[in-house]
């Protein structure tokens, strides 16, 4: 059994924190403030609370919004610092801010001053409420009706940018393929050409051993010597290019979730190496691996790999991030068995995963790197694939930092005739 917990006590694992749907109060009352929350205290939608943030003006909600933009939900006065403060940070979080998402709930004592029809004619608002009629009921109704608006349209983009990188992704897979077949071709002239040119080096070796024994310089005889070993390197350098082939047009090609096969949990994990190669080598990251033999799975070899890969380059730009760590990364992947499952644990000593953050990085498209460097979906593809093996994927933060990532697998039957 391999021990996987260090000497000392192992760091607790992250608890789960039910993040809160935040609501934006922007009125100069500081009574309307306090009856909403009053009102709203024990407020709960989808099994998540809400978080009230409160500014008293206008100039004040935009200096919120230039630090802070993941609202669900702003209830906005009209009337407070100028007569139309409120409808200037309406075209501020519309126009400006070009936020489409947030819900926009109109709230005033003095409807004179804003006409209900002429406000949500102009402005892109999706309620208007005037003070004097909202009870407590009301209050809840309108909340709970804007937090639904909220995560329908959250649900339709996030449904509608799978559907994007679904079509990305396939297109990448056919190019692959294509590139796969075409690079295979040329690679196979090559394989094919050396026994020949084994054959030639054979029948003129004599000739040439004749001439290397009057070669005072001793060229000729190094150059007999050299021959063979170069021809072996041609051969497996044009074996690597072949394997590396197959895994590209492995993943090019699409599988349905009915072809599962038995595999080796080490041979899913040489092939991300493989794909990873040329990256690894170029930031010179050690890599320590101990995964038993006998760990023995059922399902999608590719899609296995695939975790790796994601974790492997989540990992490998976290380490790039860090100025001290860019020679001297590392990154473990270690596994046991115990009671018919397998316990893999994937370390890397990178700066770590934010507690603030820790929550959020299974969700589709959440990503903490710079724009352009990643789509935010390794971990939920991770997350999707797991559930498909009935498996789980636990992150934790060690002490001494890094990250670390848990996964738990069912150990498959050995008995390869029961593949579906």
């Amino acid at each position: 059994m391999i021990k996987i917990v260090r000497s000392n006590p192992p760091p607790p694992i992250s608890k789960p924190f039910i993040e809160p749907w935040r609501i934006l109060i922007v009125d100069d009352e500081p009574d309307i403030h306090k009856v909403t929350r009053l009102s709203l205290d024990t407020f709960i939608f989808e099994n998540r609370p809400i978080a009230f943030i409160s500014c008293y003006s206008g100039q004040e909600a935009v200096q919120i919004l230039e630090k802070e933009n993941d609202f669900a939900l702003a209830l906005i006065d009209v009337v407070m610092e100028t007569d139309n403060a409120g409808l200037v940070l309406v075209e501020y979080i519309r126009n400006r801010q070009r936020n489409k998402f947030m819900r926009l709930i109109i709230r005033t004592g003095q409807p004179g001053t804003a006409p209900e029809k002429e406000i949500l004619e102009k402005y892109d608002i999706d309620d208007y409420k005037d003070k004097t009629e909202l009870t407590s009921l009301k209050l809840y109704t309108m909340v709970r009706s804007g937090l639904k608006a909220f995560r329908d349209i959250h649900l339709i983009q996030e449904q509608s940018n799978k559907l994007f990188h679904a079509d990305r992704l396939s297109t990448l897979g056919t190019m692959a393929a294509a590139m796969a077949h075409e690079i295979k071709n040329p690679n196979s002239f090559i394989l094919g050409n050396l026994p020949f040119l084994r054959d030639y080096i054979a029948l003129a070796r004599p000739i040439l051993e004749k001439y290397a024994s009057e070669d005072s310089t001793n060229r000729l005889r190094r150059f007999l010597d050299q021959v063979p070993k170069s021809l072996d390197e041609i051969a497996e350098g044009s074996r690597r290019i072949n394997d590396l082939v197959d895994l590209l047009k492995n993943y090019g090609r699409a599988e349905t979730k009915t072809e599962k096969k038995h595999f080796f949990l080490s041979d899913a994990w040489d092939d991300a190496l493989t794909l990873l190669r040329f990256r690894l080598r170029q930031q010179q990251v050690y890599i320590e691996t101990n995964l038993p033999k006998e760990a023995f799975l059922l399902g999608n070899r590719q899609q296995f790999s695939q975790i790796f890969i994601n974790l492997i380059n989540n990992s490998l730009d976290a380490i790039e991030s860090t100025n001290h760590l860019k020679k001297n990364g590392k990154i473990s992947c270690q596994a046991h068995i115990e009671n018919h499952t397998i316990h893999l644990s994937f370390l890397d000593n990178g700066p770590g995963i934010p507690m603030d953050v820790a929550n959020k990085i299974f969700q589709p498209f959440f990503t903490t790197k710079e724009p352009g460097k990643g789509t935010g979906l390794g971990l939920a593809i991770i997350l999707d694939i797991l559930k498909e093996l009935n498996g789980q994927i636990l992150l934790r933060t060690p002490t001494d930092g890094g990250t670390e990532f848990l996964i738990t697998l069912s150990l498959a039957n050995l008995d390869k005739e029961n593949e579906t």
